[in-house]
């Protein structure tokens, strides 16, 4: 069994699309996404959008959360008085631009998955990956989980994609160049230093 598992989206439309077509190369037996949809990206209309019309399997993260119940705050531990800005502007954007029905959606995702596969117990929580890496690679990354009877093996992937037009579209809709910067780079150097 092959369960392909992808978070941290960040309304990175372009990351996600670029990991489906991976996902429809290898055919995984399972697909689940564990949370962090919305946020920092251009398009979480259109990322929950994918994700509702694909059924993929789902987990509530910070920003969905925040995003969904109209929160003040979206839980993001920031020590830095900076980051706390950046990340207080996307929660207001993204508030701002995700519709009433995208909002219920996300509500209703679950903060956790319980399921039994060829003999494993598995619990998924957030992993952190598709379109908002911070580790000096701007590919998409997932990961694949393949399962046997007193077997599990963890695959790491990478999938290319338009990184220009997502930073792009980052900047034409007024989100911080720290955003589109943190694309480009894979999260080099993107958000202040604390």
């Amino acid at each position: 069994m092959r369960i392909a598992i992808l978070s941290d989206v960040h309304s990175n439309i372009h990351a996600l699309m670029a990991v489906w077509d991976d996902f429809e190369y290898i055919q995984p037996d399972e697909i689940y996404c564990l949370g962090y949809l919305v946020g920092h990206g251009a398009y979480p209309n259109e990322t929950i959008d994918f994700v509702t019309k694909n059924n993929i399997s789902r987990v509530m993260g910070n920003y969905d959360d925040a995003v969904g119940f109209d929160r003040e705050s979206c839980g993001c531990a920031r020590e830095n008085p900076a980051n706390v800005t950046l990340s207080n502007y996307s929660l207001y954007w993204t508030k701002q631009y995700t519709s009433g029905d995208n909002k219920t959606f996300l509500r209703g995702f679950p903060t956790s998955i319980r399921k039994k596969r060829c003999g494993h117990r598995l619990l998924f929580v957030n992993t952190g990956l598709v379109g908002n890496l911070k580790d000096g690679d701007s590919r998409a990354g997932y990961v694949l989980l393949t399962l046997k009877i007193g077997k599990a093996n963890v695959y790491y992937s990478r999938a290319d994609y338009n990184v220009s037009a997502a930073a792009q579209a980052v900047r034409m809709n007024g989100l911080p160049e720290q955003f589109a910067s943190q694309l480009e780079t894979g999260g080099g150097k993107a958000l202040v230093p604390a």
